[in-house]
């Protein structure tokens, strides 16, 4: 975050610089959770390779993960879908079924508005909707509820088409604690006027079970 110094000299008064700075740091960190929300549905490629690992890049058959190639060790690939085509009923619970080993089933469905309304359209009519009890209502989101155990959500940050299928017990997202969106003491470069500080987060986003998680991509 850079701010002119022409900027804090227009304001004038402390309050009105406070104000300023308020705004300006608050900004930042609304971009930071943005940009945060889109690598989480990255590949981790983005940034020269600084972003996090996201959804993408765990939930594959084919590449690296955590220094292990799925080419060589299958247990360690995810399950993916790419028939794409009309979603259906029969494919979500198909898709639910792959992921499940034992008692360990997707808990969590995250998709776009358009495929989420597509869904919404097929289970009005038995108004399949949130528990009362479920974890995401009590916090305030609506959905759609499968055979008791996986909630579909909507993000507007999931790519067109595609359908996550998550295990969250076997998700850890770790943030450094020393650069937890923290911010970096004022600083004032030598070449300019100006109030710079940094907002830093450190981490990665990681999953401990690839093979119980799925992706459907292609639907429509």
């Amino acid at each position: 975050m850079t701010i002119p110094g022409t900027d804090l000299a227009i304001t004038e008064g402390d309050e009105k610089i406070v104000g300023l700075l308020q705004q300006k740091m608050e900004v930042a960190q609304m971009t930071m959770h943005e940009l945060l929300s889109q690598m989480i549905f990255g590949d981790g490629t983005g940034n020269s390779s600084k972003d996090f690992d996201g959804l993408l890049n765990a939930i594959s058959t084919s590449n690296t993960y955590g220094g292990i190639s799925r080419s060589t060790n299958s247990w360690w690939q995810a399950q993916v879908d790419t028939t794409g085509g009309a979603v259906s009923l029969d494919a979500i619970n198909a898709m639910i079924g792959k992921c499940t080993i034992g008692n360990k089933k997707p808990d969590l469905i995250i998709t776009t508005q358009t495929l989420f309304d597509k869904v919404w359209s097929r289970v009005q009519p038995q108004q399949r909707f949130l528990d009362s009890k479920s974890p995401l209502a009590q916090v305030g989101f609506s959905g759609i509820n499968f055979n008791g155990h996986a909630d579909m959500i909507v993000d507007n940050h999931c790519p067109s088409g595609y359908m996550f299928f998550l295990n969250t017990d076997y998700w850890r997202l770790i943030i450094n604690r020393n650069k937890n969106f923290t911010w970096t003491p004022e600083k004032t470069p030598v070449e300019q006027d100006a109030y710079v500080r940094q907002l830093l987060v450190m981490g990665n986003l990681v999953c401990v079970q690839p093979r119980v998680q799925g992706l459907m991509t292609g639907l429509s």
